[in-house]
């Protein structure tokens, strides 16, 4: 087993027992591949780096346009949500009118229907209370904000002259 390397037909593959030929043809060739092997070393390094940058490139720009998007709804919802506190019939009940409730819910309910993003509207008053809802089970009960936003999604608030907050929750 401690014996010399020799191939099929007895013949030595020691180093030692090459001719100088064969030595110098197995140096060329050595010394020949450093370069193929450095220059594959850096492509792959290159490639990499670039496939990383590639991947941050796409992964910012697809943050930037779902950062867009819901900007884009937020501003809709904000503009909706001004548009409720400054009808007649929400600055009255923000006044301490109180209608008939379903004439405020058939009010909701047609702002609801005209924005298919929104799952419902509440009307609250200062003192957190919702006033007005289209959904039953929350017309009446004050609501905390951090509940509210635990429970409902993302509300937003937009505060009129008067004392009623207008909600959008999603």
């Amino acid at each position: 087993m401690g014996g010399p390397i020799t191939g099929s037909k007895g013949i030595s593959l020691a180093p030692s027992n090459w001719s100088l030929r064969v030595r110098l043809v197995v140096f060329t060739l050595a010394l020949s591949m450093i370069p193929a092997l450095t220059i594959s070393l850096v492509d792959n390094v290159r490639t990499r780096e670039a496939l990383a940058q590639d991947a941050e490139r796409a992964m910012a720009s697809s943050s930037r346009n779902t950062a867009d998007a819901i900007d884009r709804l937020n501003r809709e919802h904000m503009q909706l949500a001004a548009m409720v506190a400054s009808d007649d019939l929400v600055m009255a009940v923000a006044n301490g009118w109180n209608p008939d409730r379903t004439l405020v819910d058939k009010l909701l309910k047609s702002y609801l229907d005209a924005n298919k993003t929104l799952t419902g509207l509440i009307l609250m008053n200062a003192e957190g209370t919702a006033a007005f809802s289209t959904d039953p089970e929350i017309a009446g009960k004050i609501i905390k904000l951090l509940d509210a936003l635990d429970d409902l999604g993302d509300v937003v608030n937009i505060h009129s002259n008067a004392d009623i907050t207008v909600d959008l929750p999603e």
